[in-house]
């Protein structure tokens, strides 16, 4: 009977994720070794019925020694036979067992499609699983990171009193490239660490998060800068009126003045985009304004001056004001016929009264 050699390991000769893994050949793979063994007997068959022939012609002892030797050529072929074929069973048996142990260790995928690891051995894992949870793990590092950019880019934007949005008018401006600098600080602070991958990730969203910064701050000084222009457009009309009303008896500041109002008036035409109708409008109030103070200033010194003025003047009057100037007026220069009136009979009396005691 042939022997099936044992080729079990010993445990500490076995690698950690093959010891579980069993080489015995099955009971299915004996039969089928067998047959393949006995297959191969049938040549050595035939030599021992020759030598069975030899020896009925009367060669007795030669006979013999040739039953002798093809018995242990029977012998040597059905083991060496079976040997191999055990050895082929079990290594198809290795093969196949590894390969389902590979799979069973395989689990199903995370939700974000990065993939994930079973609880089996490091050495079943499939390389290209690592390389998504680094990715994942690289997208998570710079998200985290991005999240803490944007809350300090909030601040930096939006407190309440020392954010970029509260800087009004010719601050924001004056404030603009503070603004700038601390946007690349954040991004520097934040980053800061970050290498490979997740610096790659960083970096593309905070480039977006400044340019929506920037276009939020550019937004919010260009309106501050417009309001600063109109503030100081009219604190410049407002000192040109007011340098008239100082110097009510000089005609040719009077005119310096106006004419520095009108350019001013065509400057801020071409900043706001004014059409000739808005400008000519501005025009004849600014000049209308001027007017009236000059003539209200003439009024409290000599009322009879500011009839003059007024009346010269009434073509480059608004409506209004001509009506306001005309009412504030004629009470001045009723009460100055009166003073006269008053004066002049004083005179008289006081003529009459040197003629008497003369």
């Amino acid at each position: 009977m042939a022997i099936v050699p044992n080729y079990k390991r010993a445990q500490r000769l076995v690698a950690n994720h093959q010891r579980d893994i069993a080489v015995q050949a099955s009971a299915a793979h004996m039969g089928s070794a067998i047959g393949r063994g006995l297959q191969g007997v049938g040549p050595d068959l035939g030599k021992a019925a020759q030598a069975v022939g030899v020896a009925q012609a009367g060669r007795a002892a030669q006979a013999g020694r040739a039953a002798q030797s093809a018995k242990q050529s029977v012998k040597q072929s059905v083991k060496q036979s079976a040997k191999q074929s055990v050895k082929q069973s079990a290594k198809q048996s290795v093969k196949q067992s590894a390969k389902q142990f590979g799979a069973s260790q395989t689990s199903e995928p995370f939700a974000s499609g990065a993939g994930a690891v079973g609880a089996g051995a490091v050495g079943a894992v499939d390389g290209s699983v690592l390389e998504r949870l680094r990715a994942l793990q690289a997208r998570t590092k710079a998200k985290e990171r991005h999240s803490h950019y944007l809350h300090d880019q909030a601040q930096l934007l939006h407190d309440p009193e020392r954010g970029y949005m509260a800087q009004r008018e010719g601050q924001a401006l004056d404030s603009q490239q503070r603004y700038e600098q601390g946007l690349q600080d954040l991004s520097r602070h934040h980053g800061k660490g970050l290498q490979g991958e997740a610096l790659r990730h960083y970096q593309r969203a905070v480039l977006e998060s400044e340019d929506q910064a920037r276009r939020t701050a550019l937004l919010h000084v260009n309106s501050q800068q417009k309001a600063h222009i109109r503030m100081v457009h009219e604190q410049r009309l407002e000192a040109f009126q007011q340098q008239l009303s100082l110097n009510l008896y000089d005609a040719a500041l009077r005119e310096t003045m106006l004419q520095a109002g009108r350019d001013e008036l065509q400057e801020q035409a071409r900043l706001e985009g004014w059409s000739e109708e808005q400008v000519q409008d501005k025009w004849s109030r600014f000049r209308s304004t001027a007017h009236k103070q000059i003539v209200q200033g003439l009024a409290m010194d000599d009322p009879y001056q500011a009839q003059d003025y007024l009346t010269g003047a009434q073509s480059q009057l608004g409506y209004e004001d001509h009506q306001v100037l005309e009412a504030q007026i004629q009470p001045l220069i009723r009460q100055a016929e009166e003073r006269a009136v008053l004066e002049t009979a004083l005179a008289h009396l006081q003529q009459g009264d040197g003629l008497i005691h003369g």
